[in-house]
């Protein structure tokens, strides 16, 4: 456990180990929330969201949009 000082704005720097141990990219946003007396940090999963989209990408990739603007008509 390592302790983080409070900035005058409430800031707290997460160190640079645990950004990298978990892909933080600068400007990503995190879930904050209490629990008991801990403050807990998430990183937000991107599950169901990327797997759709790398599904589609995937399963339409050979596809041509004309073809699929003509069978939707």
């Amino acid at each position: 456990m390592e302790k983080l000082k409070v900035g005058k704005k409430g800031q707290v720097v997460i160190p640079p180990e645990i950004v990298a141990k978990f892909g933080l990219k600068s400007g990503e946003k995190v879930f904050v929330r209490e629990r008991y007396q801990y403050i807990i940090l998430e990183k937000p999963k991107k599950i169901f969201g990327d797997k759709i989209v790398n599904l589609l990408k995937e399963g339409l990739k050979d596809v041509e949009w004309d073809n699929i603007k003509r069978e939707r008509r």
